[in-house]
């Protein structure tokens, strides 16, 4: 283990979740403090089988760990401005943002790729989500996704995608900013 990894060790509280995220969570990038331990995590690996590129693997991951925090310092002021506007995501990829943000997510259609929503919980979700004015999706979904929950005619839908797409970016804030701004836009 590398020593200044040691001033990181408030991230063992990591362990008791960290097997769920490892296993099957692939959106840990909706989260700074997911994304930062997963970087601690494969600069440490990177550390044990590249022992000669020790001072640049811990450099680079320094570098990360700052992106990371800027994004989520940057997420969090426009926050402040987008405030408590509801929220309906396509799908439960977005629970880590509105846990450490406060982002007010109303539900999502559906918590997993392979099953469809219950009539059940689309009926529910519909009854939460009758004042809701923001609709967030994946690029690749349909917007009829959406349809079973007879959106109002000032209902916004936008794409944000709960995976990295640009090269510069450590989180998904960025791009998920982005479409939420269209929510709030005049």
């Amino acid at each position: 283990e590398h020593d200044e990894h040691d001033e990181h060790d408030e991230h063992d509280e990591h362990d008791e979740h960290g097997d769920h995220h490892a296993s099957d969570e692939i959106h840990l990038w909706t989260s700074v403090s997911e994304a930062s331990h997963a970087a601690e995590l494969i600069a440490d690996m990177l550390i044990k089988l590249h022992p000669t590129s020790k001072a640049t693997l811990q450099e680079n991951l320094k570098s990360t760990l700052l992106k990371i925090k800027s994004e989520g310092a940057a997420f969090q002021d426009f926050m402040s401005t987008f405030g408590k506007t509801e929220v309906v995501f396509s799908h439960d990829a977005w629970a880590l943002v509105e846990t450490d943000f406060g982002l007010n997510g109303v539900g999502s259609v559906t918590d997993t790729h392979d099953a469809a929503p219950s009539a059940a919980h689309l009926r529910a979700l519909k009854s939460a989500a009758q004042n809701t004015k923001c609709f967030v999706k994946a690029p690749s979904e349909s917007e009829d996704l959406f349809t079973a929950l007879d959106l109002a005619s000032d209902a916004t839908i936008v794409d944000a995608s709960p995976v990295i797409l640009g090269p510069n970016d450590a989180t998904v804030l960025p791009q998920l900013q982005a479409a939420l701004s269209n929510c709030v836009a005049d």
